[in-house]
């Protein structure tokens, strides 16, 4: 779901077969992504805004080639969509191939993620808290549309903030971590191919808690 104004989504799959103007309706002004190669953390109290030019954001501006420096979206990445003010909420509808998860918490600061799993009737702290290394109430941020001024905000009660399945939120972390969820998927990173030739491949499914999901 997505508002007018600025909102924070994470891609679990791969839309990469697209360019960022063929997947975007026209009221998609601009698409960020944080590059976390090129991003030590700086952060004390809260996440910075999209700069450019910074080699921490790469960036997507509709109409504008120039300021242009991403043309296609990846998976396992946290993006910045900027929706055009006075636009209707709706749903952004993206085809993709999908990719195993794959994540690696940075352990001096906040981290951009989202999470792929489902969990409708989860809080933070509850789906932290299957990670002992992330679940000492750590700083959260989301968005929630509107000007950049107003974003991102704190999370000021995890217990009764939902995680949403595909928004995208700072995290602070001082350990690190590959958590995603209670479920931990293991494949090869291209995944697994159906055909008529090939050799055996494995996909496991494992559950990190000791509860019944």
């Amino acid at each position: 779901p997505l508002k007018a104004g600025w909102n924070a989504i994470w891609l679990f799959h791969d839309t990469s077969h697209a360019t960022i103007g063929n997947l975007m309706p026209p009221t998609v002004e601009e698409v960020w992504r944080w590059n976390t190669v090129a991003s030590p953390s700086r952060f004390v109290e809260s996440p910075a805004g999209p700069v450019q030019p910074d080699t921490q954001w790469l960036v997507w501006k509709n109409g504008f080639p120039a300021d242009t420096t991403m043309n296609t979206m990846g998976a396992n990445a946290a993006y910045l969509v900027k929706v055009a003010d006075g636009t209707a909420d709706f749903t952004l509808q993206l085809t993709g191939r999908p990719v195993p998860p794959r994540y690696s918490w940075r352990s001096s600061g906040l981290n951009f993620f989202g999470f792929p799993m489902k969990a409708p009737e989860t809080n933070f702290e509850t789906f932290l808290s299957y990670s002992e290394r992330i679940s000492a109430g750590p700083d959260i941020f989301k968005y929630i549309g509107g000007a950049i001024t107003d974003n991102p905000t704190r999370i000021d009660a995890p217990l009764f903030e939902p995680v949403k399945r595909g928004q995208a939120y700072w995290i602070r972390s001082t350990q690190f971590s590959d958590y995603y969820g209670p479920l931990r998927i293991t494949a090869l990173p291209s995944g697994l191919a159906y055909g008529d030739t090939g050799t055996t491949r494995s996909f496991r499914v494992q559950n990190v808690t000791e509860e019944d999901i």
